[in-house]
């Protein structure tokens, strides 16, 4: 769908399977292709995504997002920091928590690079990646 603001924003639903949000969602959250190009996105933005991702799932939406971004484009995520120090990636799709080295790892892992952390936003890390 256009955004009225010029079309310059596009936003696609995407019916996922979740157990808990969605149970009959036709797509696998690891079979979603992002409805973009090669290299067509100046910014991807997700605020609450990976909260509900689970690790097979966040790497392969990591590797979606590599994918689909520009030479330099940025993507704009939200994560929520473990309650327990220790903890790198623990929780089900209803509260994924994941330490902000963890995540930075499987963005890395996707070929994307940590361009600022934000800090926190309504209680959740926020951290600008970059594809190089």
């Amino acid at each position: 769908m256009r955004h009225p603001a010029g079309g310059r924003f596009e936003f696609h639903h995407v019916d996922a399977h979740s157990e808990h949000y969605n149970p009959r969602g036709r797509l696998r959250a690891g079979e979603v292709t992002f409805p973009c190009s090669d290299g067509s996105v100046d910014l991807a933005f997700g605020a609450s995504l990976f909260t509900h991702l689970l690790e097979r799932d966040a790497r392969h939406y990591l590797r979606e997002t590599n994918r689909v971004l520009r030479a330099g484009g940025g993507a704009l995520y939200s994560i929520l920091p473990p309650a327990q120090a220790e903890a790198t990636l623990r929780g089900g799709e209803d509260r994924v928590e994941v330490s902000r080295d963890y995540f930075e790892g499987m963005a890395a892992g996707a070929g994307l690079v940590i361009e600022e952390r934000l800090g926190e936003l309504c209680g959740q890390e926020t951290i600008l990646l970059r594809k190089p």
